[in-house]
């Protein structure tokens, strides 16, 4: 693939590090005890249901980082989230909630809104955001039903795709106690709304549809978006 090199932009806002070419995939694997995935069509853009893409990568670094796990969107999807209809008859058949023996913690609630931000390791706005914005942010939305989730696309090269240690050292320097992930095919480039480091996209988990894709580190705009998506209609 002939990829793009432009500088990183630094503004006052940290708007983010120019990206290169993107490509797409998708993948319809399933996960046990989890609610059949939304049928397509899907897309990539705002309001349309995202892809089932499928990575590798942590579920909690802070927890455990000797191997990367499958990770998957379908893993958070929560349909029932504000469904007063919905009563199970037995718990542990409850899809608001991970399952027993889950990476993400079983019996606990899964979240109603997912940022993810798609970073690179040499990315100096990405830095920034993972080191002074993300971890803040985190913090006061996760309690509320807000979850992330980072995919690290390139290694400390341009172009190059980012392994298995690179996440290693992403998530030991940034404290990273959300699923990070990395994904050699790039398939969440196909989420970019512009050729630019960060990206960042929010995503209902209710209906796995997108809300909004954002170039650069996020404004208080997206934040403020994040927090509506994770409070419902």
């Amino acid at each position: 693939m002939l990829f793009r090199y432009v500088a990183l932009l630094f503004t006052a806002a940290a708007v983010g590090c120019a990206e290169a070419d993107v490509s797409t995939g998708e993948s319809s694997q399933g996960v046990v005890a989890t609610p059949a995935y939304p049928g397509g069509p899907y897309g990539t853009s705002q309001g349309e249901t995202v892809p089932l893409y499928q990575l590798n990568g942590f579920p909690n670094a802070q927890l455990d980082r000797t191997a990367t796990r499958p990770i998957q969107l379908s893993d958070f999807y929560n349909p029932h989230a504000d469904d007063p209809a919905y009563a199970p008859l037995d718990p542990s058949m409850d899809d608001r909630l991970f399952p027993v023996g889950s990476t993400y913690g079983g019996g606990t609630p899964k979240p109603k809104a997912l940022s993810i931000s798609i970073s690179a390791l040499w990315c100096g706005a990405c830095k920034s955001e993972a080191k002074t914005v993300l971890p803040a942010k985190h913090l006061k939305y996760k309690p509320l039903g807000g979850e992330f989730l980072v995919q690290l696309d390139d290694g400390p090269g341009h172009g190059h795709s980012a392994v298995a240690q690179d996440l290693v050292t992403w998530t030991t320097q940034f404290h990273v106690n959300y699923p990070a992930t990395i994904d050699p095919t790039r398939q969440l480039d196909a989420l970019f709304v512009a050729s630019v480091y960060p990206a960042n996209i929010i995503v209902d988990t209710r209906t796995m549809k997108i809300v909004e894709s954002f170039a650069g580190v996020p404004s208080d705009a997206y934040w403020t978006k994040f927090e509506a998506t994770i409070a419902g209609p």
